[in-house]
């Protein structure tokens, strides 16, 4: 890596984010990733109450993760491969903990 090129930073993820709309509303642009796991993982659902978020992604539920250690759980999902700068957009401000009820 160059003086002038960013660092690269890996983003899973099992849910929303896999979501074209979800990408744009959140980086302004849409995403490439390809498939990956997360071993020793498993998966269940939480309400959303977060207007902007529901319309983002469409869904009033969206995917959370729990670690198990169990060999045989796995969490399919896509890493994205994004510039260290990418976090820093305006639009990727959005980003923020939200309450989340099961």
């Amino acid at each position: 890596m160059t003086a002038t090129e960013s660092p690269r930073e890996l983003l899973f993820s099992y849910g929303t984010l896999q979501l074209e709309s979800v990408q744009i509303a959140t980086f302004g642009r849409r995403l490439a990733g390809s498939p990956d796991a997360l071993p020793g993982f498993v998966q269940s659902m939480v309400k959303i109450g977060d207007a902007e978020v529901i319309a983002a992604s469409g869904k009033t539920h969206h995917p959370t993760l729990r670690f198990s250690g169990g060999s045989s759980d796995n969490v399919a999902g896509t890493v994205f491969e994004l510039l260290g700068t990418t976090f820093r957009t305006p639009t990727s401000t959005k980003w923020q903990r939200t309450n989340a009820s099961p």
